[in-house]
């Protein structure tokens, strides 16, 4: 059988299983009542055009938020591309729990990525997710995104994704030796510590200076941000928990000041940290909400348990009640009301762009930077003037 007419046959065999595109559209609204009836509190909006065709789908399933409460508060939104005859764009707003597994929050269906489909994604999400304080929004710089934020979510802190700003330096500027300085900058803990490292950008590379100022030093720095971003700069809960933290807290010479709070040193540095509050001066215990070395030698100095230091949000009693219940599949036997399933949705309109498609996918910034990134140069043989070894090695 030819390669063609397998795939045909494919095709046509899903359709027999599946059903069509056009059915699964004319069934979702159906599809989206027995979902919330089956999952309590879901949270469902189907969208049409003045035609009855499909335009926009929001979903957030009761479960996810009730999950929601035990997670930090920090928000991770951003847009994908769909495949198929019908494409469109998936929205998705995430967190992650205390063990930084990754934990959805909801969906969005929509066209594309503009000003209307973000600020109706973000309006959908704000009858679930209230607009808090303490709440903090991180997105990749999308000028939609940050202005449907503004408008949807005023009183929340939003910070851009620094792995974007990295990946658009590194197309923008040359020098390892200044992106390795940027990351060192967005990582910082203290003020102080920041604007070292940002002098010394500045006198490295002042167009990278101020490419980042006008990114704006609250959007990408843990130092600056306004609200709390916690360690989700880093890549896992065990890097901040790990042995080497703890091996390092019993090298330091701790004092006592008062009942609360500890002096901490370590040859020219000196901390304080405060076991009540949870504080410390490297501000790391501040951010992170999860104990640093100074404040495990604290621990450790008054006998008190260095796990008990850490955010609720990092406890086995959250965790577990985040997914304390499931999500459950849709419910054959329930009866849908007549004004449900007469509620009929179109397709959209097939939208395919000029000219031929492409057989090659587009690259990232991030691989046309590396692309261009010089090959490191392989050194010869002093004794045979062969490359991949030297004349230690050589057996000539």
């Amino acid at each position: 059988m030819e390669y063609w007419k397998a795939y045909r046959t494919l095709r046509h065999a899903r359709q027999l299983v599946r059903g069509s595109l056009e059915s699964g559209y004319m069934q979702l609204n159906t599809y989206l009542y027995m979902l919330k009836r089956a999952n309590s509190g879901t949270y469902t909006q189907l969208e049409l055009d003045d035609a009855d065709r499909f335009n926009y789908l929001f979903l957030a399933y009761g479960v996810s938020l009730n999950g929601f409460p035990f997670m930090r508060k920090v928000l991770v939104v951003d847009g994908t591309f769909l495949q198929g005859k019908y494409k469109g764009t998936l929205l998705t707003a995430t967190s992650q729990d205390g063990n930084f597994q990754i934990f959805q929050i909801a969906w969005a269906v929509v066209d594309t990525e503009n000003d209307e489909s973000w600020d109706w994604f973000f309006k959908q999400l704000g009858c679930v997710i209230s607009n808090d304080e303490g709440l903090a929004i991180i997105y990749d710089r999308h000028k939609s995104i940050g202005k449907a934020i503004k408008e949807v979510y005023s009183k929340s802190s939003r910070g851009i994704c620094t792995y974007h700003l990295y990946k658009n330096i590194l197309v923008r500027f040359k020098g390892w030796e200044a992106f390795g300085l940027v990351k060192k900058a967005a990582s910082a803990y203290r003020v102080v510590d920041f604007q070292s490292i940002f002098d010394q950008i500045e006198a490295l590379n002042p167009a990278l200076h101020d490419y980042l100022v006008q990114a704006d030093v609250r959007l990408w720095t843990r130092a600056h941000f306004p609200g709390d971003r916690y360690n989700l700069l880093t890549s896992n809960i065990a890097e901040s928990m790990n042995t080497s933290r703890v091996e390092y807290a019993k090298l330091l010479t701790v004092q006592d000041i008062d009942a609360n709070q500890v002096q901490v040193t370590s040859g020219s540095s000196l901390h304080v940290v405060n076991l009540k509050y949870r504080r410390c001066t490297c501000r790391r215990f501040d951010l992170e909400k999860l104990p640093c070395a100074h404040a495990i030698a604290a621990c450790e100095k008054r006998k008190t348990s260095r796990i008990r230091m850490c955010h609720p949000y990092f406890r086995r009693i959250y965790l577990c009640d985040s997914y304390a219940t499931a999500i459950m599949p849709r419910d054959f036997g329930t009866p849908v009301p007549e004004q449900v399933a007469s509620k009929v949705a179109l397709p959209p309109i097939p939208k395919n762009k000029p000219g031929r498609p492409k057989n090659l996918r587009m690259k990232s910034a991030l691989e046309i930077a590396m692309k261009r990134k010089k090959p490191r140069k392989q050194y010869t043989c002093g004794n045979c003037n062969q490359v991949g070894h030297n004349r230690k090695t050589c057996n000539n």
